[in-house]
């Protein structure tokens, strides 16, 4: 077992706001007024606080799909604001991503108890429709160790989605 490095520092939001978008630009209209609330809610009742983006990926090496431990975004205390995720290839199969509280590079098969947040992902029905789920508390989650995330088979489970129904995405936190 050993440590993650600390997660990214926290920056202006204005930067975060950006990527998003980016990343929104091909996602769903729900998607886009969901996320355009939710800033609109962290600017006027948060004081508008600096925030990370934390992108995530399904490379097999370092992303969510790396086997046995998944992606690791960074040891420390955080809060949660939002998860979204987008189907990468078309196809039957639906896919989970956590979201665990744990600092370490464990293997996450013992982490039950460490996983915070799931949000499902379905599989696209075609290349033209975008697949794209979120999680989104304007109050935050509160991680006391650190954030991993893993693209997984089941709501329920801990084995690791290598397949090519994996999604991308981003977790907003500070």
């Amino acid at each position: 077992m050993s440590a993650l490095s600390a997660l990214p520092a926290v920056e202006d939001p204005n930067k975060v706001w950006s990527r998003v978008n980016m990343i929104l630009a091909s996602g769903s209209p729900a998607a886009k007024a969901a996320f355009k609330e939710l800033k609109m809610w962290l600017a006027t009742q948060k004081k508008n606080p600096k925030l990370r983006y934390s992108s995530l990926a399904p490379d097999s090496t370092t992303g969510l799909t790396t086997a046995s431990d998944g992606q690791a975004i960074g040891a420390g205390v955080a809060t949660v604001y939002a998860v979204y995720v987008r189907a990468l290839t078309t196809g039957t199969a639906p896919t989970f991503t956590i979201v665990i509280d744990d600092g370490t590079d464990d293997n996450i098969s013992g982490l039950t108890a460490s996983v915070i947040i799931t949000v499902p992902s379905k599989a696209r029905s075609s290349a033209s429709v975008p697949a794209d789920s979120w999680f989104i508390d304007a109050k935050g989650i509160a991680f006391a160790n650190g954030l991993r995330a893993s693209s997984v088979t089941s709501s329920q489970g801990l084995t690791i989605d290598a397949s090519a129904d994996s999604v991308v995405g981003f977790v907003i936190s500070a």
